[in-house]
């Protein structure tokens, strides 16, 4: 325990949590509230936060993250491409700027399970770690996606006959 961690007002913390424990706790918790088709724009919140301190995260340690925006966006794009991405998250975030403007509202359920999705690869990759919430998470994206699946990967075949007795279900039902 360092100085800077301790309270600053004198009281001792319960506990300490750490930038791994706290992504996979905005994960979890945004993959809940999808299950149970809670508020879209809490969830974008949570994801594009899980995001951020996983891309602010890798570049601190000199790691690679598995989906890396940035070696796909040229340079000159780079600022429009992540303003784009960030518009819902940071309209949700601030007022100084926009204050008096509307928010366009899109498919931001499909944005966001999109957004997990990379979120858990590359936590995935950052911690090698794959938690349970995460496998069933991905378990539901094959339903939404099958094509992600390599065809000769072991097994595609099988897994894609038992994906196709829940492809119908809702997120609560699944």
């Amino acid at each position: 325990m360092s100085d800077t961690a301790s309270s600053k007002d004198g009281r001792e913390p319960r506990r300490y949590l750490d930038k791994q424990e706290a992504i996979r706790h905005l994960i979890h918790a945004s993959i809940r509230l999808i299950q149970k088709q809670e508020d879209p724009f809490a969830i974008h919140l949570l994801i594009h936060s899980s995001d951020k301190m996983l891309i602010d995260l890798a570049k601190k340690r000199g790691d690679e993250l598995r989906v890396d925006w940035e070696l796909y966006v040229k340079p000159e794009y780079k600022a429009a491409f992540f303003e784009n991405m960030r518009a819902t998250y940071n309209y949700l975030k601030h007022a100084a700027s926009d204050f008096a403007d509307e928010l366009p509202v899109h498919d931001i359920m499909m944005m966001n399970v999109s957004s997990l999705f990379f979120c858990v690869a590359n936590y995935a990759k950052l911690f090698r770690e794959f938690t349970d919430h995460m496998m069933l998470f991905h378990i539901f994206m094959l339903n939404i996606w099958p094509h992600l699946l390599k065809p000769e990967a072991v097994g595609v075949t099988a897994l894609l006959k038992t994906l196709r007795t829940t492809q119908w279900m809702t997120p609560s039902e699944y």
